[in-house]
């Protein structure tokens, strides 16, 4: 059965997509240097050390918001307002006793708060339900020796996580 978090977000998603106009852009991308690379890298290695797409992914946009950082914002009020710091969060979900699980971001952005999500989805018309319960700030997310985000090592501080 699925949880009554779980049914909240996606309903939320369903009413975003129906009423919220959406914008996407397609574009072929040369990936055999970085496939080569992925191939040759997890070659023989454990599972938790092996690279993904999305790991590569995720490095490649790091490093071109560090390169372009215009790039690095958002648009409100009619104006793009630019970001200063490149910040990664994981979403972990925690068994909760009375609604089945809880959401904690766990992320490297020093100035989250959790009462400018939900301030956010107020004045976007999205449930609490979809928002983290807490946020646990980190100096940084623990990586492997790959580079690749240490979910395990995520899960267990999330755990741990007053």
């Amino acid at each position: 059965m699925t949880s009554p978090m779980r049914q909240a977000i996606a309903r939320h998603m369903t009413y975003s997509k129906q009423n919220i106009p959406h914008y996407y852009l397609m574009r072929r991308a040369e990936m055999s240097g970085a496939t080569n690379f992925r191939e040759e890298w997890n070659a023989g290695r454990a599972k938790e050390e092996t690279v993904s797409v999305n790991d590569l992914v995720v490095k490649a946009v790091t490093l071109a918001l560090e390169a372009h950082p215009a790039f690095n914002a958002y648009y409100q009020d009619n104006e793009l307002r630019p970001q200063g710091d490149i910040n990664i969060g994981v979403a972990i979900a925690l068994p909760d006793g009375r609604k089945g699980e809880q959401i904690l971001l766990v992320t490297d952005a020093a100035d989250a708060k959790r009462a400018d999500l939900v301030s956010w989805a107020q004045n976007h018309g999205v449930s609490e339900l979809a928002i983290p319960r807490s946020i646990l700030v980190v100096p940084a997310l623990p990586l492997l020796g790959t580079g690749k985000t240490d979910y395990c090592a995520i899960q267990k501080m999330a755990e741990s996580a007053p």
